[in-house]
């Protein structure tokens, strides 16, 4: 094991790689799959050989959108409906944001593992401060979907809405590639592991 992702053999190399490939997300999201779960050296470069000789992944790449990207409805106050999502790692840190569907406010905490656990745990905080939110949004993730957090959501009245991790329009207030830079310019150098929410350093540049 390397910190929470599995080492795996050379000879399960390709096996792995059409694991990932399932449904053609595209090379940026298997990457971030394969960041999540395996590794073995060079795995980026092992990833972009193998997509750049998929046909049906360049299909996908350049297919349009089927229709017109809808905006999620309006909340009329604040922490109705949360938006949650991962990202990383970066800089050696994971990142759960958290954005309120009406304010546009992000709480962001920096995680050592990215489980079910680790998620409750941060939203129990969020709920103590801000109020139990009616909706939550998410990606289709392992840790979201699991009988945990779906347990979790029961217990708390909470209607949990899974969306496509490949479907960007769905995704509405989370696109989490748009953080990039300002993770760049504004992610402490020392900021710790399992920290509390951090969006104070956002707001603050």
């Amino acid at each position: 094991m390397m910190l929470n992702r599995l080492v795996i053999p050379e000879c399960y190399h390709q096996r792995i790689l059409k694991q990932l490939r399932r449904g053609h997300p595209g090379m940026e999201r298997m990457k971030v799959l394969a960041r999540s779960h395996v590794y073995w050296p060079k795995i980026d470069d092992d990833i972009s050989t193998f997509v750049r000789k998929c046909e049906m992944c360049a299909v996908h790449a350049k297919s349009p959108p089927k229709t017109s990207p809808q905006p999620w409805p309006a909340t009329h106050s604040p922490w109705k409906r949360i938006h949650i999502n991962f990202a990383g790692p970066f800089k050696g840190l994971n990142f759960l944001f958290v954005v309120d569907a009406h304010s546009r406010w992000p709480e962001i905490c920096t995680i050592k593992s990215a489980t079910s656990s680790a998620v409750i745990e941060f939203l129990d905080e969020l709920f103590a401060c801000f109020g139990i939110p009616s909706t939550i949004v998410s990606d289709n993730d392992t840790q979201l979907i699991s009988k945990q957090f779906e347990n979790f959501c029961g217990r708390n009245g909470i209607q949990h809405l899974g969306i496509s991790p490949h479907h960007l329009p769905s995704r509405g207030l989370l696109k989490i590639n748009d953080w990039q830079n300002i993770y760049e310019s504004n992610v402490p150098a020392n900021l710790p592991i399992n920290s509390k929410p951090c969006a104070e350093w956002f707001h603050s540049s």
